[in-house]
């Protein structure tokens, strides 16, 4: 598999027979493994056997599982419903897309965990990013100051995401 990012690289490869399976249909399995198990149950061996391939064979589709996890990631981004642009109330529009984030994150429980630790720059991830920085720019916060900004709003809404993640488990556990 050829160097670089994910997104930039060919899905089907240039030469050898033509893959049996598409690397959404892969990034598909692995989010529901990581849904119902959590992402440690996450692997290429147990993905391979999810889609019906040999554990070998997956590595055509993505080079190892930081890909599959960093895939994975954006296609969590992909659920957002944006507009092209921010309507125009700065605080309005954060808070709908962060109450997105939460309920996006409590559909996938695992993301809270991987959105603090691992950069995410696919596509989906970055239409979020976008938005949520044309969003801040009425309110003076651009450029660098704008990341800054969003990088710490989105850790608290992981964090707190997490937290609540974390509390509705145990509560389950106790009954």
């Amino acid at each position: 598999m050829s160097d670089g990012v994910i997104w930039l690289r060919q899905e089907q490869p240039a030469r050898g027979p033509r893959p049996s399976r598409s690397r959404a249909e892969i990034v598909a399995v692995g989010v529901g493994i990581a849904d119902v198990e959590g992402v440690d149950a996450v692997s290429m061996r147990r993905v391979a056997s999810e889609v019906g391939l040999g554990a070998m064979s997956l590595y055509r589709y993505v080079s190892g599982k930081h890909d599959l996890l960093d895939l994975m990631l954006d296609a969590v981004a992909a659920e957002y419903e944006l507009p092209e642009a921010p309507p125009g109330d700065w605080e309005a529009d954060l808070r709908g897309v962060l109450h997105q984030s939460r309920r996006i994150m409590h559909r996938h429980p695992w993301v809270p965990q991987l959105a603090i630790t691992r950069p995410d720059y696919g596509p989906n991830s970055l239409r979020y990013r976008e938005f949520c920085l044309a969003a801040l720019r009425p309110a003076g916060l651009v450029s660098g100051s704008g990341l800054e900004a969003l990088a710490l709003i989105n850790a608290c809404v992981s964090a707190y995401v997490a937290n609540e993640v974390a509390e509705q488990q145990e509560s389950g556990a106790d009954r």
